[in-house]
């Protein structure tokens, strides 16, 4: 993860959604993300009902997403490993466990459900960044963020992580 010093206000709107989605088991990324690089390999997704048909050879893909955290007018720079791609996806889609298993705090009991909810409650946190706190919102059911494709100028941000 990187912050990027600069922050530009944007509007908002459902193509910037970044979804929790505890049924998945892998990242998926739209064209709304920057795709930094192939990994080379694909594989055949199946949806949750097999009537549905299999999508076919759907490439793996790392990339990155910015978001703007609004606490300190910065920006932060979002990386996923082996992530699907599926170009004309609008919500990205990110499944707990995953960022869990990459050792970020997931608190994705609504605030509703929290008995004396405090800012932590439906909140992404990482450890390595403790001041870097990510507020869930709830659409429906689903608990989403914002972010958005990186701009140009992130880019030699994101090169630099590595």
């Amino acid at each position: 993860m990187a912050n990027v010093a600069a922050h530009n206000a944007q509007t908002v709107d459902d193509e910037l959604r970044t979804e929790l989605d505890s049924h998945a088991n892998m990242v998926v990324l739209g064209d709304n993300a920057f795709i930094f690089e192939s990994t080379g390999r694909t594989c055949n997704v199946k949806p949750f009902d097999s009537n549905l048909g299999t999508s076919h050879d759907i490439p793996i893909v790392d990339g990155a997403l910015a978001y703007e955290y609004p606490h300190t007018a910065g920006t932060y720079i979002l990386i996923v490993r082996n992530a699907l791609y599926i170009k004309h996806l609008r919500n990205k889609l990110i499944p707990p466990f995953i960022m869990r298993e990459g050792g970020v705090v997931v608190n994705d009991i609504p605030k509703i459900h929290v008995k004396d909810p405090t800012v932590e409650d439906h909140s992404i946190t990482f450890p390595d960044e403790p001041d870097l706190l990510i507020p869930l919102q709830l659409s429906g059911i689903f608990s989403y963020f914002y972010t958005r494709r990186p701009k140009e100028k992130d880019y030699l941000i994101i090169r630099n992580c590595f």
